[in-house]
């Protein structure tokens, strides 16, 4: 949701060496997205009804794969779960808008990503590189393209 945060890039962006994607909002992709949950408890879940019918099944799914433990709320994470014949989901290229470059990405990694977007179907992804905020925990996204 934000890449703006420290915490987000150390749990999620092998310590800054990753990326971050950042689709548009508005997309198809999204429709299937799920707001996580935080909690002090595990939800309440009924196995027996597994199967039972399919509005059962997808509040059942939901709860298994939308609680997270209330220490992790920073995060303010989002999921979309996707699942159909075991099919990857693919996105339409016109849905990336941008890729946010970890402070410490490494140079292939940045060229590996530089040689993707320079397909013409990603003309309208802008990169950026992460940096610290001096005296600060925050990070600036600074555009390098």
């Amino acid at each position: 949701r934000c890449c703006c945060t420290r915490c987000n890039w150390i749990d999620r962006n092998e310590n800054h060496a990753g990326f971050c994607l950042e689709f548009d909002p508005d997309a198809a992709l999204f429709d299937k997205v799920l707001k996580v949950n935080y909690s002090d408890s595990y939800p309440a879940i009924n196995a027996s009804l597994i199967g039972f019918n399919d509005e059962t099944t997808e509040t059942m799914k939901n709860q298994i794969f939308t609680y997270k433990s209330e220490e992790w709320s920073y995060e303010k994470e989002w999921r979309i779960i996707y699942v159909e014949n075991s099919i990857a989901y693919q996105y339409n290229p016109d849905n990336l808008k941008s890729i946010s470059l970890g402070k410490d990405c490494t140079l292939e990694n940045e060229k590996i990503i530089r040689d993707i977007i320079s397909d013409p179907r990603f003309e309208y992804v802008n990169l950026y590189r992460m940096k610290m905020v001096p005296n600060s925990y925050f990070l600036d996204r600074i555009k390098i393209n």
